[in-house]
């Protein structure tokens, strides 16, 4: 969703310039003599591109024969769709420029989303009409390759007794029962106690952000949050959460954990300056404080800021029926004059030591 946000927010502005309307672009944010726009998540068109990807799918299979065409289809449901999204959002600023935002809003609302998708959709198989190569009548499944397959030739000489296979499926059963209840009741020690460590040139002060920001943990068995400082003025602001398990309710990458919390005052802003093993966001809250967060995860020896690779070793975890445990940590910093918030955390990395060694410790990992 950050990289449609940021594709419908660089469209929408070149689409307002070209329009006459002035308006400058910070991040997803557009602000123009109307008003001040987000291109929210909500806004991304990331459904509308899951249903058109679906439709594509459907009419490259059922409409074409040739395999070029049907990728050429595919291609143009997948970036029509996008494109389509950044007209809608112009649209939206523009007729919010003459009629006001609230007439806007109103419009965007039945207009886009009863009827412009609609059109969109129309239009891509319009487009694809004049190439379709399947002609009506053809059979979806060509029968005689089915049968002239060498592999189920193959297969289909294999047998087994009626016994032996109810025998094997019970076992298979019982064996799949019993790896998930171990894997549902897999979890590592909990720590007694956690708190944040000394860092040295470092000390610990009150946690008196300007906008109140506390990320979300849910179903972690600790969590920490503090402020640092250190002799230069640098000021970094630290989360710690520790998970025995993932499971459901409590999983560390899931949506509306971690930096950016549903519903409060901080909106995404666009990503961050390139942090290593971390995924660096930028945060605006009420349209003037900026705050930058480096989010990093670990479980066993891995240490990422990439959700997918998090997903996968946890996993490998549970079909291993290993207990690792898994840790969120995410440092950030307020954007102030004379310091800039990527120097902060840079300083405070320095300072820490190897990020994956720092948060074994906070743990009491061996």
């Amino acid at each position: 969703m950050p990289t449609l946000q940021t594709i419908t927010a660089e469209l929408t502005i070149g689409l307002t310039h070209l329009s006459g309307i002035p308006a400058q672009i910070e991040g997803v944010f557009i602000d123009t003599p109307a008003g001040l726009f987000e291109v929210a998540e909500a806004c991304s068109g990331v459904k509308f591109l899951i249903a058109m990807i679906a439709l594509g799918t459907l009419v490259a299979h059922v409409c074409f024969e040739r395999w070029g065409r049907r990728i050429a289809f595919f291609a143009v449901a997948v970036i029509l769709p996008i494109l389509a999204n950044g007209v809608r959002a112009w649209g939206t600023i523009y007729i919010a420029q003459f009629q006001g935002v609230e007439f806007a809003q109103g419009f965007d609302h039945i207009f886009y989303g009863w009827v412009f998708f609609a059109i969109v959709m129309a239009a891509l198989l319009a487009l694809g009409w004049r190439f379709f190569d399947r002609a009506p009548d053809d059979p979806l499944i060509d029968v005689g390759s089915i049968a002239a397959s060498p592999f189920l030739t193959r297969l289909e000489r294999f047998g087994i007794n009626g016994w032996a296979a109810l025998l094997a499926i019970a076992a298979l059963v019982l064996l799949a029962g019993a790896w998930a209840v171990r894997a549902e009741r897999l979890a590592a020690p909990v720590p007694p106690q956690v708190a944040l460590p000394v860092v040295q040139g470092w000390q610990m002060v009150d946690y008196r952000p300007q906008v109140w920001w506390e990320p979300r943990a849910s179903g972690a068995d600790h969590r920490l949050l503090g402020r640092y400082v250190d002799g230069h003025g640098h000021e970094v602001d630290v989360f710690y959460a520790f998970y025995s398990a993932q499971d459901e309710g409590r999983e560390a990458g899931a949506f509306g954990q971690g930096a950016l919390v549903p519903d409060s005052d901080w909106r995404w802003l666009k990503p961050g300056p390139a942090i290593p093993d971390a995924q660096a966001e930028l945060l605006l809250a009420q349209g003037r404080v900026s705050r930058l967060t480096a989010t990093f995860y670990r479980t066993g020896d891995l240490l990422t800021g990439s959700n997918s690779r998090l997903k996968l070793a946890n996993m490998r975890d549970r079909l291993l029926v290993r207990p690792e445990p898994t840790m969120t940590l995410i440092l950030s910093a307020e954007e102030r004059p004379g310091q800039p918030a990527a120097q902060s955390i840079a300083a405070f990395r320095r300072a820490t030591g190897p990020v994956g060694e720092w948060m074994d410790g906070i743990a009491q990992l061996p």
